[in-house]
């Protein structure tokens, strides 16, 4: 047997049941083998995973990456924590969709416009020249001085 990369040694938590010190080989970006020892199994990458933790990803039940998502699709800060799958809305809190009155339209992107609801915000709108315009909210305290200061 030929795969990818192959983990040796792991102790690997698999979700299912007690963790066990495992041997996982990966063909194609997916778990191809996970068993007490591949040691007939060649690999193009080998890692000693000897002291190591070994899981298949964590699951975020309560996330707010919906908007986030907009800006960067694959969500690369996610991923490099190890979460492999996210519930995003847990609150009702959608990016879609949005009333026809607070829609704002930069370029070939839609934003919202604030409701006014809660507190008291003023809006800025900055420009990445890799991504396009963006509103970004600050609190209306963190950015005016007060008029007794």
């Amino acid at each position: 047997m030929s795969f990818d990369l192959v983990v040796r040694g792991a102790t690997v938590y698999p979700g299912t049941g007690a963790p066990s010190i495992a041997d996982v080989a990966v063909e194609d970006g997916r778990v191809a083998a996970v068993a007490p020892s591949l040691a007939e199994a060649d690999a193009a990458a080998t890692v000693d995973g000897r002291g190591l933790l070994l899981c298949p990803g964590f699951v975020d039940m309560h996330a707010h990456s919906a908007l986030r998502s907009l800006d960067l699709p694959l969500l690369e800060p996610k991923i490099a924590q190890g979460f492999t799958t996210e519930l995003i809305n847990p609150d009702g809190l959608a990016p879609a969709p949005v009333a026809p009155g607070r829609r704002i339209f930069a370029g070939s992107r839609a934003a919202v416009r604030p409701s006014g609801r809660g507190r008291r915000s003023r809006s800025t709108s900055t420009r990445s020249p890799l991504r396009g315009p963006r509103r970004r909210s600050f609190p209306r305290s963190a950015t005016t001085p007060s008029a007794t200061s």
